[in-house]
């Protein structure tokens, strides 16, 4: 399960994320696991993250305002929808490093009991491994290798858009680039464009640090369930399954409790759902008159969110649905013969779930529904702005 490839995998996914020094997290070469950072030199580095996150949210608020107060004089669809997709990008990223510093501690704590865990289940049936998908990698291999890639695409469309339009309204090199002297021009665009790249990929690799606590522990905890389920009662007696059962119920309870409740709705659904819309409607609308490399970035945050929802939701909803069969396969399996004791501990079993705000247990339907409701506002959204109402 942890191999030696997907511990590799999961290195160097830390290695990019604490690069900047945004996240209080690196990855502990003595014990191949991630730990806490505590330096001071990574707490400032941190610190100056927040306060660049938060300065630019104030920043684009203020841009929102005052462009909306514009609107009816000068409307402008692309610069109203680009300040509301930084905001809700922006507004994430804060949560995300809220709940990274408040919880620090308990992710690292989980990672390291789950990776203890995965070697005694090991140690005890070594014929539990996990199938192979993708030239040997297995699905916690893909799910961290399909992040990086989300990370590398989202940092390029958003430097490359800033390279091509900087004087745009979302950024602070419009206040400056009227104003700047010829002779200080070109030193001033590389050093805004150095903030931008700074502020955006501290920003996300804050956010993608969050799949150390989805990955590696929901996909295990359901791949065990369904092991134990299939496994014969020579291979596992039912007490064992029991037992099992219940130290992922502990898991799953403490899954729950190391992440803040505003972050599990934003990451899962709140964030991607409204980033879904706004940017496939500005990708349908906007093609007409945007230049390739300002477009280009619509249609990349789109697929990106999308695939996000799936790399949240797929591993929450498997939870569930293995925990379900196991427990119906547990009542088939014991006989009504037994003691007292075995009844009671029968009665504690209850399928488990991932919390999401006020759903206790997330379930497949959950990922239909949300892009059900992607689209039903996306084609609301085209039919209430058609193409002669948008304009530049």
């Amino acid at each position: 399960m942890f191999t030696n490839r997907t511990l590799n995998i999961i290195r160097i996914s830390m290695g990019i994320y604490s690069s900047l020094g945004s996240n209080p997290y690196y990855w502990d070469s003595k014990q191949n696991c991630m730990s806490v950072c505590s330096t001071l030199r990574r707490n400032i580095s941190f610190m100056f993250a927040v306060l660049i996150t938060v300065i630019q949210l104030c920043f684009l608020f203020w841009r929102l305002i005052q462009h909306s107060q514009e609107l009816e004089a000068n409307r402008s669809f692309e610069v109203i929808v680009w300040l509301w997709i930084w905001i809700i990008l922006t507004s994430w990223a804060l949560v995300s490093f809220h709940n990274g510093w408040t919880k620090k501690s308990e992710v690292v704590g989980m990672f390291k009991g789950v990776r203890l865990f995965a070697r005694c289940f090991e140690n005890e049936y070594p014929k539990a491994r996990m199938k192979t998908l993708l030239r040997n990698f297995n699905s916690i291999d893909i799910h961290f290798l399909v992040v990086i890639w989300i990370i590398f695409t989202y940092v390029t469309a958003v430097s490359l858009m800033f390279f091509v339009a900087p004087g745009n309204s979302q950024y602070f090199y419009s206040l400056v680039e009227a104003k700047s002297q010829t002779g200080w021009t070109g030193i001033v665009f590389i050093l805004f464009l150095a903030l931008e790249v700074y502020a955006k990929s501290s920003q996300v690799f804050m956010m993608a640090t969050e799949v150390f606590s989805i990955i590696p522990a929901l996909l295990p905890a359901a791949f065990w369930m369904d092991y134990i389920r299939r496994s014969s009662h020579y291979t596992i007696r039912i007490s064992q399954k029991v037992a099992i059962f219940q130290k992922i119920q502990i898991l799953t309870s403490y899954y729950n409790h190391a992440s803040t409740p505003l972050l599990t709705r934003i990451l899962s659904v709140l964030v991607p759902s409204a980033l879904c819309i706004t940017c496939c409607f500005a990708a349908i609308r906007f093609h007409i008159f945007l230049p390739f490399f300002q477009y280009i970035p619509f249609p990349t945050i789109f697929n990106n969110e999308f695939s996000i929802i799936a790399v949240t939701l797929i591993p929450a909803t498997a939870i569930y649905e293995s925990s379900n069969k196991l427990c119906l396969h547990i009542r088939k399996k014991v006989d009504a013969k037994m003691g007292k004791m075995w009844r009671k501990r029968l009665t504690a079993l209850h399928p488990l779930g991932v919390q999401i705000g006020p759903i206790c247990k997330v379930r497949k339907i959950a990922i239909l529904l949300c892009y059900n409701f992607i689209a039903n506002y996306i084609f609301t959204l085209l039919i209430t702005f058609p193409h002669e109402k948008v304009v530049r």
